[in-house]
């Protein structure tokens, strides 16, 4: 899911690693922020957008790994979409 909007903005290839590392954060994000009825919570739901956004911020920082905006945006929707039907 991510490496399909990603694979749009970026070359995959060259940045793998990278990739790999985002994802594996993410799924971190999720896990910290899986409380008591999370999926009703939009106030979690935002502080784990903010996170995730943070998360690519920090990457273009410190790798140049630049994605977008509307990138993020994509991201952030398809993963909070899965981690609600996955994450209970």
């Amino acid at each position: 899911m991510i490496s399909a909007v990603l694979d749009d903005v970026i070359d995959l290839a060259t940045n793998i690693e990278s990739v790999t590392d985002i994802t594996l954060e993410i799924t971190n994000i999720i896990e910290r922020n899986n409380t008591v009825d999370w999926q009703n919570n939009t106030d979690i739901h935002n502080r784990i957008a903010q996170e995730i956004d943070d998360l690519f911020y920090k990457y273009e920082q410190d790798n140049g790994l630049s994605v977008g905006f509307d990138a993020i945006d994509k991201i952030i929707e398809s993963i909070k979409t899965v981690a609600l039907r996955r994450f209970k």
